[in-house]
């Protein structure tokens, strides 16, 4: 079994910078609007949690069963094809867009909802450019049967 220190340290990290510093800062900078208050605020709500679950679900599986940390410092030495990575193939990523999106959601901040656009343009480009070339030259031809079989951000129906 992994240590948990390493892991946890850098999800706290990067949940710390990217739902906390930056957004913090772009809204520091741009003026909100109140946008059906009580309807945005609910939604909000229900996309955050969802966020956070599909986040630490995924840490979860890349950690335990993964036997690593879901950060580069300490790459799963398995593949993990279990939990929300049966789903889709990016829940981490996807869990962390939700809730920047959720933030401006509730912020009404049109300024945190460009921040959310451009993270998520950044985080497409970083997987599509960076991780998935990695994976695929780590895990071969499990990984290209995995990603041609689940896909990247929005999963099937379950029937």
């Amino acid at each position: 079994m992994p240590s948990t220190f390493y892991p946890g340290l850098s999800a706290v990290a990067v949940l710390s910078l990217f739902l906390g510093y930056l957004p913090w800062q772009v809204a520091q900078w741009t003026a909100s609007v109140a946008l059906l208050p009580t309807i945005c605020s609910y939604l909000s709500v229900l996309f955050f949690l969802g966020g956070a679950m599909l986040f630490f679900a995924g840490a979860y599986y890349l950690s335990w069963r993964g036997d690593g940390s879901p950060f580069s410092i300490h790459p799963p030495k398995r593949m993990v094809v279990a939990g929300p990575y049966a789903r889709l193939q990016h829940p981490m990523t996807l869990g962390v867009l939700l809730m920047v999106y959720a933030e401006a959601l509730w912020c009404g901040s049109m300024g945190l909802v460009a921040y959310a656009v451009v993270l998520t343009l950044v985080a497409k480009l970083y997987l599509l450019l960076v991780e998935e070339p990695r994976l695929e030259r780590h895990f071969g031809d499990d990984y290209r049967a995995y990603r041609n079989a689940v896909p990247r951000w929005i999963p099937r129906a379950v029937v």
